[in-house]
């Protein structure tokens, strides 16, 4: 599958350059004087960007899904949608932090940001097309 972002754009470092360069040019006082040194003010907006990287229900355990995540937010959903009824979650697991389920969701408390793999077990196996996974950040 191809990076969502082409080799030309690089979102997060240019907006969080961007940001951190106008905070300095535009702030009333970007450097306070403390005593005998100097102080900087620095301010920095990064904006939420997620994306689903992958999606794959791997042959040897039809029941599991494996979802590829790149996230800069300290948390997010992924929610699953099944046609015909819902998912039936039964658990999962993820290497960006903790995770909790509900009944077609799996809540994620990112203890960092960047990619992240999630297998989500479900109740019964599932087949190409019928499912489909969405990233919600909160």
């Amino acid at each position: 599958m191809p990076h969502p972002y082409p080799a030309t754009q690089r979102p997060l470092r240019q907006a969080g350059a961007l940001a951190l360069v106008l905070v300095l040019a535009c702030a009333a006082d970007p450097v306070a004087r403390a005593g005998n040194g100097l102080q900087w003010r620095l301010e920095a907006r990064v904006p939420v960007i997620c994306a689903i990287l992958d999606v794959e229900a791997p042959a040897e355990r039809p029941a599991s899904l494996a979802v590829t995540t790149t996230c800069n937010a300290e948390r997010y959903q992924l929610v699953l949608q099944q046609t015909g009824g819902q998912a039936g979650l039964r658990a999962a697991r993820s290497s960006a932090g903790t995770v909790q389920i509900g009944t077609d969701t799996v809540t994620i408390t990112s203890t960092r940001p960047g990619q992240a793999l999630t297998t989500i077990e479900l109740d019964a196996p599932v087949s190409p097309g019928t499912i489909a996974v969405t990233l919600q950040p909160l």
